[in-house]
């Protein structure tokens, strides 16, 4: 009632329509017959339809992958749907996110446009080394509208060999109509959940932390706390890992070990990371967006150790060239606003 007195339903955002099929099972569970429950049922049964819809085209996916010797790995809402929720229209889905191994992408690609999918980039660019050195994923559309975003890298591109391997390694096994597929397992799973809603994207300001809190109260006996922390020092993961399950802990009393927000907390972290992690946070951006391509370019070069001050700044202005796909340095000035 606090909420929808200060709330036009009319004109309410994305973010916020991304919960109501949550809000939806709990007045029901609560026996609320509130008056504008037929508009969070609707989303529910949308959010219902359009899930089948995309776990189909995952089944279609995963089986032509695997008659052509490609692994595949379920992300995100898939993985949420398959192995945590159930229910599919609990968790709206927008897309398909799928991780393949990063010497099988370009065969990935090759079976995309042969199905005739229409990628973010042209095809001919994504097959090139140079894209995948600046980008850890390429969202593709089919002709349905559907979207997959299809994953060379879980987290960020890496030069470093065999970088995702340990996530590939600890993959636990899931089904989508009786069919196997791999999944993360649930630390890892909590880890992405947590890294990716704190990015900037509209759609999880709020879903994250009901994806957190739904892996750690499905799998909080599975959560391996020694290789969360593990993972936060080995990918530069510390402050965010450490607001984000802090967060999580003070607002909704989540199941986390005090000893790991400790020890996260007193984590050493570089500078560098810091202003990282403030910038990404930061609703004030006086320098725009070029902060953010820097900080993401810098740990492209190196996600183990920052080293800043050794990259090349002309490196930097190739890496935003092949970016925005501006022809000439020009043209940059348009795109940074």
């Amino acid at each position: 009632e606090k909420w929808k007195s200060k709330v036009d339903i009319d004109l309410i955002d994305y973010a916020s329509m991304q919960i109501f099929p949550l809000l939806y099972q709990n007045l029901k569970v609560l026996e609320i017959d509130d008056p504008q429950i037929n508009i969070y049922k609707g989303l529910f049964r949308s959010s219902w339809y359009e899930n089948q819809r995309l776990l189909k085209t995952a089944v279609d996916l995963v089986t032509e992958f695997q008659n052509i010797g490609i692994d595949c790995l379920f992300l995100k809402g898939t993985a949420l749907i398959l192995e945590y929720i159930k229910t599919p229209g609990l968790r709206p889905m927008g897309d398909i996110d799928i991780l393949v191994r990063p010497n099988q992408v370009w065969r990935a690609i090759d079976y995309f446009e042969k199905m005739g999918w229409v990628p973010s980039s042209d095809y001919s660019i994504l097959r090139q080394e140079a894209y995948f050195a600046y980008h850890h994923s390429v969202g593709l559309k089919n002709q349905q509208g559907q979207d997959v975003d299809l994953h060379r890298f879980l987290l960020y591109p890496s030069p470093i060999k065999d970088s995702e391997a340990d996530f590939w390694d600890s993959a636990v096994g899931s089904e989508i109509n009786g069919l196997p597929v791999l999944i993360l397992n649930p630390t890892d799973l909590l880890i992405h959940t947590i890294i990716h809603g704190l990015r900037d994207h509209n759609a999880e300001i709020f879903r994250w932390i009901a994806d957190a809190m739904t892996i750690l109260k499905g799998k909080f006996p599975e959560i391996d706390w020694e290789r969360l922390l593990d993972q936060a020092r080995k990918r530069r993961l510390v402050p965010e890992l450490s607001n984000g399950l802090g967060y999580l802990a003070e607002l909704l009393d989540a199941p986390i070990p005090a000893q790991a927000l400790v020890t996260l907390k007193n984590e050493q972290v570089s500078t560098f990371e810091r202003w990282e992690y403030k910038y990404t946070i930061s609703d004030k951006r006086p320098l725009g967006r070029i902060p953010g391509f820097w900080f993401y370019y810098v740990r492209c070069g190196n996600p183990e150790v920052y080293t800043p001050i050794k990259i090349k700044f002309s490196g930097f202005l190739s890496f935003l060239q092949s970016n925005w796909g501006a022809k000439n340095i020009w043209e940059f000035g348009s795109m940074l606003v």
